[in-house]
C-alpha cells in the first residue's frame, strides 16, 4: 500500500462474555467502520486513524512519533490529509481491544477524546481551511472531510438550537404568538400524524419529533452495523445485543453533555482507563 499510506481497521473485539457497556462500544466503533470508512475508502476519501487499530510502514517513525496531543490518533489524521497522504480501510485485518466496563470510566475516556478533538480543532482548522483552498493540495474531498471533522459539529449544532430557542423567543415581535411558536399543534391530525406528516409544527414538537428520529436513526445504524459485520458480533449474546442497541441513541447523545463539559473545563488530562475489576 506504499510507503506514505496507513490502514485503518475493523474492530472485532469483544468475547462472548462481554458486559453492556462493552457490546455498545462495539457498536459505536463498527458504525465508523462499516457506514463510514468503508463508505470512504470505496469512494477513494480518506479515511482515519482511531485509538490502536492501525498499522503504518516503519519509515514513518525511523525519527520518531511526532504526534503527542491526547488524542494523537486526531493529530496524525490531520496531518496526513494536510501532506496528502491515504488512509486506508482494511475490512478483513482484526485487532483486539478492551473497553471501559464502568459509565465513570466511560465518561471520563470520552472526555479525554472530547478535548482532543478541541485541541486538534484549535491547531489544525484554519490550516486545513486554508489547503482545501491552495492549488497545490491535492485529494480535496479527503481535506473536505477531515475539516468538518475537526470542526465541533456537535457543539455547531447546539449553537444552533440555542439560537433558535433565542430567535423564538422573539417571535411577537413578528407577529407570532409564542404559543404558536412553541406549542402549535394540529387537533385534527392527532399525535402521530403530527410528529410523523405535519409540517406545521411548534418548536417544542419539532424538537420532540427530532429527538425521536434521532433515537430511531442511532437504533437503525446500529442494526444495519449488525447485519453488515454479523461475524464480528455472532458470538454476543443475543440478549446484550438487543439491549446495546436500544442503549446505543443514548450513548451517542451523551456526545452533548460530554462536548459541553470539556468547554467548561480547563485542562482534562489522561488517566489511566480500566478495562476491568483487575486491570
Amino acid at each position: 500500500y506504499g510507503k506514505k499510506d496507513s490502514i485503518t481497521t475493523f474492530r472485532n473485539a469483544l468475547n462472548k462474555d462481554s458486559g453492556l457497556l462493552p457490546v455498545t462500544y462495539a457498536f459505536y466503533f463498527g458504525i465508523d467502520m462499516m457506514l463510514a470508512f468503508r463508505g470512504r475508502n470505496n469512494l477513494n476519501v480518506n479515511g482515519r486513524v482511531t485509538g490502536c487499530g492501525f498499522v503504518i510502514p516503519s519509515i514513518k517513525v525511523k525519527d520518531g512519533w511526532d504526534y503527542v496531543s491526547i488524542t494523537e490518533d486526531l493529530e496524525y489524521n490531520a496531518n496526513a490529509s494536510l501532506l496528502g497522504e491515504q488512509i486506508h480501510f482494511c475490512e478483513d485485518a482484526v485487532f483486539y481491544d478492551e473497553q471501559p466496563t464502568k459509565w465513570k470510566t466511560m465518561w471520563h475516556q470520552r472526555l479525554r477524546w472530547s478535548k482532543g478533538s478541541h485541541i486538534i480543532c484549535h491547531h489544525y482548522f484554519f490550516p486545513l481551511l486554508k489547503a482545501l483552498f491552495s492549488p497545490k493540495k491535492k485529494r480535496k474531498l479527503s481535506i473536505l472531510v477531515s475539516l468538518t471533522l475537526h470542526s465541533e459539529p456537535i457543539l455547531l449544532s447546539l449553537g444552533i438550537f440555542i439560537t433558535q430557542i433565542f430567535l423564538l423567543l422573539l417571535s411577537p415581535l413578528f407577529g407570532v404568538s409564542l404559543y404558536d411558536a412553541f406549542l402549535h399543534y394540529d387537533a385534527e391530525l392527532g399525535v402521530f400524524g403530527n410528529l410523523f406528516s405535519s409540517m406545521q409544527l411548534g418548536a417544542v414538537y419539532s424538537y420532540v419529533k427530532g429527538a425521536i428520529m434521532f433515537v430511531l436513526s442511532g437504533f437503525f445504524a446500529g442494526l444495519v452495523c449488525y447485519l453488515m459485520a454479523y461475524k464480528n458480533y455472532k458470538d454476543f449474546k443475543k440478549s446484550l445485543v438487543i439491549l446495546a442497541l436500544f442503549l446505543l441513541p443514548f450513548f451517542l447523545f451523551l456526545q452533548y453533555p460530554i462536548d459541553v463539559t470539556t468547554l467548561l473545563k480547563r485542562e482534562i488530562k489522561w488517566v489511566k482507563i480500566k478495562h476491568g475489576d483487575n486491570r
